[in-house]
């Protein structure tokens, strides 16, 4: 019901003019002495025209592919206040969960885009699967840590094949540079529950270390608990940030936008 309103409306910005197929009956001169077009049957103008309206809301609101840009993320302006303060003003940690198609990669790509702009290194990978342990998730973000940062990349070389997350927040608490965030995005699929507690440890160390980074958790989950925050000792260094689904309201405002 609600895509059906969403269209009508659409339908209606993009052909405001009920009268327009009227127009088109109006004589033509010939261009290159072809016969101009048959006018065109009202009922199948307007058909034409709620099929663009219908396609234009699907590409808008399609929730199988993240948004290309920061400019086309609507509508969440709150959750990402969140995030920044939560991170920026804070200097703490978030994650953000929500349900599947509800938009947070998309608003993970957003904050790393303008996180970007004031003057943080955002390093945004995607985990592979429940199997990786701590080291195997992690080790890919150290190949992203820059090269003047000498002390910091002696201590990564120095790194076992296998390490701990007292041993990461040691290096990462060796940065002297900007700050770093690490998006770790689709974090549901780490169920390893070891994984998941060594990652409890890891934020909690990088606080405790004032280590100048900071994670950005995105997964889905029904409530923050499912994910992280089953471990009482995080809850005072990670925020959570909750995407809900629009309401009706929302979706309005959306569309006018």
């Amino acid at each position: 019901r609600m895509l059906r309103e969403w269209t009508e409306r659409l339908r209606q910005r993009l052909d405001p003019d009920e009268d327009a197929w009227r127009r088109a009956q109006e004589p033509v001169l010939p261009i290159d002495d072809l016969p101009p077009p048959p006018p065109q049957h009202p009922a199948r103008a307007d058909a034409q025209s709620r099929a663009r309206a219908r396609a234009a809301v699907v590409e808008a609101l399609n929730p199988a592919v993240p948004v290309a840009s920061r400019g086309q993320l609507l509508g969440r302006e709150v959750e990402l206040a969140s995030i920044f303060a939560a991170i920026s003003d804070l200097r703490g940690h978030a994650l953000v969960h929500g349900s599947r198609g509800a938009g947070k990669t998309s608003i993970a790509r957003a904050f790393g885009d303008y996180a970007d702009e004031r003057g943080l290194l955002v390093i945004y990978l995607s985990c592979d699967g429940g199997s990786a342990g701590f080291a195997e998730l992690f080790r890919p973000y150290l190949d992203f840590i820059p090269a003047y940062e000498a002390d910091t990349q002696a201590a990564i070389a120095a790194l076992p094949a296998t390490f701990g997350p007292r041993a990461l927040a040691g290096v990462f608490a060796r940065l002297s540079g900007q700050r770093i965030v690490l998006i770790v995005d689709e974090f549901d699929r780490v169920t390893d529950p070891a994984t998941r507690a060594d990652i409890a440890t890891l934020v909690k160390a990088l606080t405790d270390l004032h280590a100048p980074v900071h994670l950005l958790l995105v997964g889905i989950a029904r409530d923050a608990h499912e994910l992280v925050l089953g471990h009482p000792s995080l809850r005072r260094h990670l925020t959570a940030v909750a995407l809900r689904p629009f309401g009706h309201d929302s979706a309005n405002r959306l569309l006018d936008e």
